[in-house]
């Protein structure tokens, strides 16, 4: 799918809100380029209209217009690409804030008291 208007939600299996997604995103690029099931749940956060396109229509397209394949698959790399860093990103303040935690500081009042300073 692509976004074309209005927000989505991605959450996790358990119905943690992890991103929201705002126009001209993609969702479930992975899907149809790999065939392997999604990892995340997209819930649409009001009125929303999206572009989609099969597997199938998708193989067809690429095939039939290579140039055009070229273009979408190197900015499905660039999108995962800065998911991943993103990602990245988040792991490492998760991974300060526990060390933190086992050390017995308070990430919150570490965070004030950077901010004071």
């Amino acid at each position: 799918f692509i976004l074309l208007t209005g927000k989505l939600v991605v959450t996790a299996p358990d119905g943690t809100p992890l991103t929201y997604l705002s126009p001209i995103t993609t969702v479930g690029e992975m899907g149809v380029i790999t065939g392997q099931p999604r990892t995340a749940n997209v819930i649409a956060d009001g009125q929303v209209s999206v572009f989609e396109i099969s597997k199938i229509k998708f193989e067809v397209l690429i095939k039939k217009y290579p140039d055009i394949g070229f273009s979408i698959y190197r900015n499905v790399i660039h999108t995962l690409s800065g998911r991943l860093d993103t990602t990245n990103k988040q792991l490492v303040t998760s991974q300060h804030e526990l060390e933190q935690v086992r050390s017995g500081a308070d990430p919150a009042l570490e965070a004030s008291a950077n901010l004071d300073s």
